[in-house]
């Protein structure tokens, strides 16, 4: 029982993480693609 509540937990966290990772990714290529049309 506690290996996979473990094992959840870190999925979750695992999720938080790459969603986190996304937005961030994403705010990222959002800049480069604004210089990219401004140059």
């Amino acid at each position: 029982m506690q290996s996979t509540l473990l094992r959840g937990n870190i999925n979750d966290r695992n999720i938080i993480i790459i969603k986190y990772w996304e937005k961030f990714i994403r705010k990222f290529f959002g800049i480069i693609n604004r210089h990219n049309r401004t140059s």
